[in-house]
């Protein structure tokens, strides 16, 4: 058992600062709000979550000490702007408190004030995308070593290797694909961090692909899953520390707002919009 044809389910971002968060994702990139923890602020964990197409995007509350100047995150989020580049970048500069953008060669990359990467390509034939609101194509990741990064991902979790040079690599998952490129530095420049965001991959065997991803020479952060309402979770790290997680949803959790979303992309049919 391996990893190969799980879809990632969720990217989970921490935030100390929620409402501007908020508003760049429901007013400047205008994905629609799935779902709203209803036991705030006891419950920081899945605050709000977004419909991005093939992958939900949501937002953990935190304190500013997790956020420091001389860091940003390791993980940059690709999205699609169906209504081109140039687009997002006049909609991003109307709200310059929010991060900052700049203009690359057929690209934009966004930088919030909580340094989460967000990079805006045009619209590709291997993307459907809803008629307005960007969508995930796929994740990018900074790592250490792109020879012992393949290992781990095509390795021991099994994913499949669709392109690769000298420092990049394309892999595909379940859902969306995922890009690895050797560098020192995160895409802004700063020291690269990986505390701060969170991959899920999905898995109906929470504990049967655990073991066989054990055997397979995984480790995790802990020796068995843990259950919730939410279902069952357990925590592992790519080698250069990057977050990932297996994620088993529980009967209870798929009737909440994001729950429709979540079986769509499971089935493979989840769209834009």
């Amino acid at each position: 058992m391996s990893l190969q044809s799980s879809p990632l389910v969720y990217l989970f971002l921490e935030t100390s600062i929620l409402p501007a968060q908020r508003t760049f994702f429901e007013s400047v990139l205008e994905l629609p709000l799935i779902e709203i923890e209803p036991h705030m602020p006891h419950h920081r964990h899945g605050v709000t979550k977004y419909d991005a197409g093939k992958v939900v995007l949501s937002l953990n509350l935190t304190g500013p000490s997790r956020f420091t100047k001389t860091e940003s995150d390791a993980l940059t989020t690709v999205l699609v702007e169906a209504g081109g580049v140039a687009s997002a970048v006049d909609r991003l500069r109307a709200a310059p408190e929010l991060g900052v953008v700049r203009d690359e060669p057929s690209s934009a990359l966004f930088t919030d004030r909580n340094g989460h990467h967000f990079r805006f390509v045009d619209e590709d034939a291997r993307t459907e995308t809803r008629e307005s609101s960007p969508i995930v194509a796929r994740f990018h990741l900074a790592i250490a070593d792109l020879a012992a990064s393949l290992e781990f991902y095509v390795g021991r979790l099994g994913l499949a290797l669709i392109e690769r040079d000298h420092r990049r690599a394309l892999l595909a998952t379940g859902s969306i694909d995922l890009e690895l490129e050797e560098r020192k530095t995160a895409v802004d420049g700063r020291r690269p961090r990986t505390a701060t965001s969170l991959i899920v991959f999905h898995t109906t065997d929470i504990e049967g692909t655990t073991y066989a991803l054990v055997e397979r020479g995984v480790a995790f952060r802990s020796h068995h899953a843990g259950f919730s309402e939410i279902g069952g979770t357990i925590r592992f790290d790519d080698p250069t520390g990057n977050r990932l997680c297996l994620y088993q949803p529980s009967d209870e959790s798929l009737t909440w707002g994001s729950g429709p979303k979540v079986l769509q992309i499971v089935a493979g049919r989840a769209v834009a919009g």
